[in-house]
């Protein structure tokens, strides 16, 4: 009896071990390291098949019925129900070389899914966590054997769906990077663009985020820049190649190769993030922590935008600007044109009274739903608002020589317009990203010349509905996440 119960636990085993051959890659996907397992295990299943050899546990389980005295069954479950699955009586050599192909072709199709997905993300810590590392019996074992510390951050899964909130490790600084402890995040509505799809490719899954106040907590080799401590701000450009045309002439954030914080590189959505100490900056000690997070894309796209519109406009200067879409990088723009002397004229949805009077409350001149027409003709205008109806709607109040300058990252389609409208000199054109200069330039004048910074702050396990109420219009000035200590 013993021997034929092992014999028949030998075929159980056999049988496992088949399916985890065929199947085993499948597992990968949850436990990473399992593929160490896995691959030699599937090798060897196609191995046998298209050699025809036999599998040690053959033999081994024949050796075990002989030593029991059972060389056949016939109402046995195991024999009736799984020897027949193992050992085909019709089992051929041509059989067996498709169940090897069979073998080879499903792992293989797994392996390059998987490897496709690591390649976009899940090899970062991250995407370890999207794959089960979040869960308590992973972090507790994760503290057992000294990993990395956790964090709480907010992960992207997929486009189209809510943010996750997991406990993942900690990241380490690489060569030129710091580890920051993320003291507030701002909500931009490019983070919207990137969560609800409409910027392709992200890595997933991702931390967004890229208006960051923190401090340095570590820094990686040859990171000599900032010390521990410091307060340092990170926007939107993470990363340029630095060698190619574009960057040479100084326009690195035109730099086919450039890395965006929190949407190709995982951002501020977190207790801590690494950025590469090139692209921080030193903020001013004057703005606390929540109101200094919006000048870091709020306030530096602006800079951008208002200073291709007043360098642009023709037949001369821009007194009279219009800014469409009031909402947190209008709100610092506005001051900054005001304490230069010109007029600001803000558009905001039609009807939207409280935007509005938050626009007249920061030195608008006149603001009015941006389906109606300014008292008199604009030197320029600046679309923050991410819809492409309003670029011709722009385009009807700016005087002849006047500028349209689009500030944001994606647009709806702009609708086709007669020829007049853009004639007699009219420009319209784009702002992409931003560099280090504006940033350096930007993060000066808000030194001298205080900004009232209006923010509204969340925690950072409320971002989900930080960016609802970014999408729904219903904050005024900008959202905030603050990691709870």
């Amino acid at each position: 009896m013993p021997y034929r119960l092992l014999a028949d636990a030998t075929v159980l085993l056999h049988m496992a071990f088949v399916a985890f051959v065929v199947l085993g890659g499948l597992l990968v996907f949850r436990w990473p390291k399992l593929a160490w397992i896995h691959l030699p295990a599937a090798a060897w299943g196609a191995w046998v098949e298209c050699a025809g050899i036999v599998c040690p546990l053959t033999p081994l389980e024949n050796w075990f019925r002989a030593r029991g005295g059972q060389a056949a069954y016939t109402t046995d479950f195991i024999e009736h129900y799984l020897m027949p699955v193992l050992y085909p009586a019709t089992l051929s050599r041509e059989l067996q070389w498709a169940l090897g192909g069979i073998v080879l072709l499903v792992n293989a199709g797994v392996y390059f899914v998987l490897l496709r997905r690591r390649a976009r993300g899940l090899a970062t810590p991250a995407g370890r966590a999207a794959n089960g590392d979040g869960d308590p019996g992973t972090v507790a074992r994760r503290r057992k054997r000294g990993h990395n510390p956790l964090m709480r951050a907010m992960l992207l899964d997929s486009p189209g769906r809510p943010l996750r909130l997991a406990d993942i490790p900690r990241p380490t600084p690489g060569a030129g990077e710091l580890l920051l402890q993320v003291k507030a995040c701002a909500v931009c509505r490019t983070d919207l663009h990137v969560v609800d799809g409409e910027l392709p490719d992200p890595p997933l899954p991702l931390i967004p985020g890229h208006e960051i106040v923190g401090v340095v907590v570590e820094a990686g080799p040859d990171a000599t820049r900032f010390a521990p401590g410091t307060r340092v701000g990170v926007p939107w450009l993470g990363w340029t190649c630095g060698t190619c045309r574009l960057c040479l002439a100084g326009a690195e954030n035109l730099c086919a190769a450039a890395r965006f914080t929190g949407y190709t590189r995982n951002g501020g959505y977190a207790e801590y993030t690494v950025a590469d100490q090139r692209y921080c900056f030193a903020l001013p000690d004057s703005y606390d922590d929540e109101h200094a997070a919006p000048l870091l894309c709020a306030g530096l796209i602006g800079h951008r935008a208002y200073r291709m519109a007043s360098e642009h406009a023709f037949g001369g200067g821009v007194a009279r600007l219009g800014l469409y879409g009031f909402g947190a990088a209008a709100h610092l723009l506005a001051q900054v044109a005001a304490s230069e002397g010109r007029s600001v004229y803000a558009f905001t949805r039609p009807d939207d009274t409280p935007a509005q009077a938050h626009a007249r409350g920061l030195g608008a001149v006149w603001a009015g739903g941006s389906d109606h027409a300014p008292p008199e003709p604009l030197d320029a205008a600046i679309l923050f608002a991410p819809v492409g109806a309003l670029v011709p709607a722009a385009l009807r109040v700016v005087r002849p020589g006047g500028v349209v300058v689009c500030a944001g990252i994606h647009m709806s389609d702009i609708p086709a317009f007669p020829y007049s409208l853009l004639w007699q000199e009219r420009v319209v054109r784009s702002v992409a990203n931003l560099t280090r200069e504006d940033g350096e330039a930007f993060l000066e004048h808000a030194a001298r010349t205080p900004l009232r910074v209006d923010v509204v702050p969340y925690r950072l396990e409320d971002a989900n509905a930080a960016l609802d109420d970014l999408r729904e219009g219903r904050v005024q000035g900008a959202a905030v996440l603050v990691p709870q200590p």
